[in-house]
């Protein structure tokens, strides 16, 4: 899919903006701003005395872990009389802990605004409400480049589609803000599809799975599921972090109903569907934008839907967010699929998307 670019400033920034200046400063120091502190990376943008984009030093418990140059094209702060080459993207060696501090300087050591930063805590308490990484034995999945758990902190395995050469292979090209290539994991068991159980030898089973924005991208989820909950042990743990609708780019997409979960589980999909890849292309849109745009996209981005669409259906795989789901319509769901009785999960808790997050967590139970 195209990426979706815009100039428009986001209102969360303008309103720092605003905040922070009135209207356009004069930049006499070297300023920047913590946009996003996850477990795995960090996004902001930074500018010197002379307004010109600024490296970064990154430190962690007041220990200088790395420095960065701007790596990031971010067009929306050249509307802020900003340099759009300005914005960062930054993956850190090892993902961050819960104890752990997060600060951002600029090059001459000018602190950046929201530094010091412990917001990747968020996701973290939430996500691992009943694991204890350290003793437990788990399972992260589709961690790529960006892993949210470390295997340096506990016994730890990573699951994705492919293996580590195949990955670099598929992502050689892209931009390094995008993927890494030098940072992507390796990978202890691919699972392109089908029984994951015959993918891990000897019956082994773990106390814990976390995938972090993976299963909107998953085409059966109720499938995914059952075959995840096959490798965890009974009374283990099953936490996944989703986009909430509302707060990211599927803000005017439709909402996975019950019906079909159910339809792609009888179906027994294994890739996104043409209906999954042309409702993903079509209308996906900026966030910030909010609703100022038409009913229907324009008729390009509709063929380009058509085609991706078509490429599906001629057996060529496109990525796609498959589902989209709200706090409610995920819970919706879940009430059909326990009632059903069609997975050896229990719901144990839905946490609501925290501050400056646009996700939610939820934690299941192996029965």
């Amino acid at each position: 899919m195209p990426a979706v670019v815009s100039s428009v400033v986001p209102k969360p920034l303008r309103r720092w903006w605003k905040r922070r200046f009135g209207g356009q400063p004069q930049v006499r120091t070297a300023m920047g701003r913590i946009d996003a502190c996850s477990p795995a990376f960090l996004t902001g943008w930074c500018v010197d005395a002379r307004g010109a984009p600024s490296a970064i030093d990154v430190f962690v418990n007041g220990t200088h872990l790395l420095r960065a140059t701007p790596n990031h094209r971010r067009d929306d702060l050249a509307a802020l009389g900003l340099p759009a080459e300005c914005g960062f993207v930054v993956l850190y060696p090892e993902p961050l802990t819960l104890n752990d501090v997060l600060e951002v300087r600029a090059a001459d050591g000018q602190p950046l605004d929201g530094s010091p930063n412990t917001h990747h805590r968020e996701r973290l308490s939430r996500l691992l409400d009943g694991i204890d990484p350290a003793t437990m034995s788990g399972l992260e999945l589709g961690p790529l480049d960006r892993p949210t758990l470390s295997k340096a902190r506990g016994p730890l395995a990573y699951i994705d589609h492919a293996l580590t050469e195949e990955l670099r292979a598929k992502y050689t090209g892209s931009p390094a803000a995008m993927v890494d290539l030098d940072r992507i994991q390796t990978v202890d068991y691919a699972w392109p599809s089908g029984s994951l159980r015959a993918r891990i030898p000897d019956g082994k089973l773990f106390d814990y799975a976390v995938a972090v924005h993976v299963m909107e991208h998953v085409a059966d989820p109720i499938g995914w599921l059952g075959h995840l909950a096959e490798v965890i042990r009974p009374g283990g743990v099953i936490s996944l972090a989703l986009p909430e609708r509302s707060l990211c780019f599927d803000h005017r997409r439709e909402l996975t109903r019950p019906a079909d979960l159910i339809d792609a589980w009888i179906a027994k999909l294994d890739r996104p569907s043409p209906r999954h890849v042309f409702d993903h292309v079509a209308f996906v849109s900026p966030l910030h934008l909010g609703n100022d745009l038409p009913a229907l996209p324009d008729r390009e981005r509709l063929e380009q839907a058509l085609a991706a669409a078509r490429l599906t259906a001629g057996g060529q795989y496109v990525d796609a967010h498959c589902n989209v789901f709200t706090v409610a319509s995920f819970r919706q769901c879940w009430a059909v699929i326990d009632a059903l009785r069609l997975l050896p999960l229990e719901l144990v808790k839905v946490h609501d998307p925290y501050p400056g997050g646009d996700e939610f967590i939820v934690n299941l139970r192996r029965i």
